[in-house]
């Protein structure tokens, strides 16, 4: 008789505790939002790539990095500059690099920018690709009128 009023108590516990546990609010589902990626309009091989966005969260970040793949290896997908952000940041421009290694000639890189919110949500930007010039050629500037 003992040993049902224990299991009977645990249970009532159990059950007590779940009815305290809230659901999750809006910060535990809300993704952040980008504005226009931008980066070269054309890359040269061997040269690190620049890629800036704004980036909003009404919740704030723990994290924004880019994550790439190369054509000679597009299964693959490989992250760059990792920025670690703390603090009530709302709003920020992100500047990242895919880096120099990534920029082989003739290559499309395709790639996505990704925030973590401070609640864990995860979000990406628009997909983005570029072709790496291939060697030797020029690149000439736009006529000035």
């Amino acid at each position: 008789m003992k040993m049902i009023r224990a299991l009977y108590c645990v249970a009532a516990g159990v059950l007590l505790l779940t009815g305290c546990n809230k659901e999750s609010g809006p910060e535990s589902r809300t993704p952040a939002t980008f504005g226009k990626v931008s980066y070269p309009a054309t890359v040269e091989a061997g040269l690190p790539v620049r890629v800036r966005v704004p980036v909003e969260s009404e919740y704030g970040f723990s994290q924004i990095s880019i994550f790439y793949t190369e054509g000679s290896t597009p299964d693959e997908t490989k992250e760059a500059d990792v920025q670690l952000l703390t603090g009530d940041l709302k709003t920020v421009v992100y500047e990242g690099v895919i880096p120099k290694t990534a920029q082989k000639a003739g290559q499309k890189v395709t790639f996505r920018v990704c925030a973590r919110t401070a609640y864990h949500v995860v979000s990406y930007s628009e997909q983005c690709s570029y072709t790496v010039l291939e060697e030797g050629t020029t690149v000439r500037p736009d006529p000035v009128e």
